[in-house]
């Protein structure tokens, strides 16, 4: 049936549209400026609104979204590896 393909590709097109909203808008907010103290903050909220668009649409499989924060978080210098792999693993 050619309109179930329209609507299909017209799906993946609006769920690849919200994915790259949120890793936009997540980059955007952890780059906003912000006082010392809110620093780490911020940094959470831009990787949980990319987590969110992900999470959302399922552009990558759920279990990988979840583990983001296990990578990001070291490297954008909100939690030493440790800490977070700690949580993560308790």
């Amino acid at each position: 049936m050619p309109g179930g393909r329209v609507l299909s590709g017209l799906a993946r097109t609006l769920r690849l549209c919200v994915a790259l909203l949120g890793l936009v808008l997540g980059a955007v907010v952890a780059q906003l400026p912000s006082e010392p103290e809110n620093e780490s903050a911020k940094k959470t909220a831009g990787v949980m609104i990319i987590m969110m668009g992900l999470w959302s649409t399922e552009i990558v499989p759920l279990c990988v979204t979840g583990l983001l924060p296990l990578v990001l978080f070291p490297f954008l210098g909100v939690m030493e590896a440790r800490e977070v792999s700690r949580e993560y693993f308790n």
